[in-house]
């Protein structure tokens, strides 16, 4: 064996000469180097590839989580538009009544309008009648008359007269 750990190789018998001998000792030099550097990528190729698997599952849970809780988000949404479409249909609803009730209120304020203007031409033709009724009462014939007025009731009041 030769001080590079291979076996030495006269010249003669494999036909190479020692520069070649040399050239192929430093190829193969290189190519183990080479070989270790390769294991070596590898090494960390395989390592960035679990990190990245790994990080590649980590993302994969939170895109699960988020996922969920989207899927809760909406079920909420849908809920919230269902129920909005329901207070929207009351609203509509209320709004009918509201505009039947605003009807009815006009026409009541028409019939208070028409109420009170017969109650103050009510009033007007009874004051009228209580003025007249005192003038009748004041007069002459009316005070000549009342010792009639009042056998005639006396007699009503005892079934005298029909």
């Amino acid at each position: 064996m030769g001080a590079s750990g291979l076996p030495e190789v006269a010249t003669t018998e494999q036909g190479l000469s020692a520069t070649e001998l040399s050239t192929l000792l430093l190829l193969l030099a290189d190519t183990r180097e080479l070989a270790e550097q390769s294991r070596a990528e590898r090494s960390d190729a395989e390592a960035r590839a679990d990190r990245a698997g790994s990080k590649a599952e980590t993302l994969q849970i939170e895109i699960d989580g988020m996922t969920t809780a989207l899927a809760s988000l909406e079920a909420q949404l849908m809920s919230a538009v269902a129920a909005l479409e329901s207070a929207e249909a009351r609203i509509q609803a209320l709004e009918g009544e509201l505009a039947l009730t605003q009807q009815r209120a006009v026409s009541a304020e028409g019939s208070l309008v028409h109420l009170e203007t017969a109650r103050a031409e009510v009033a007007t033709s009874e004051a009228a009648l209580q003025a007249e009724l005192a003038d009748m009462r004041q007069s002459t014939s009316w005070r000549a008359t009342a010792p009639i007025r009042s056998v005639a009731g006396a007699l009503h009041r005892n079934h005298v007269v029909p």
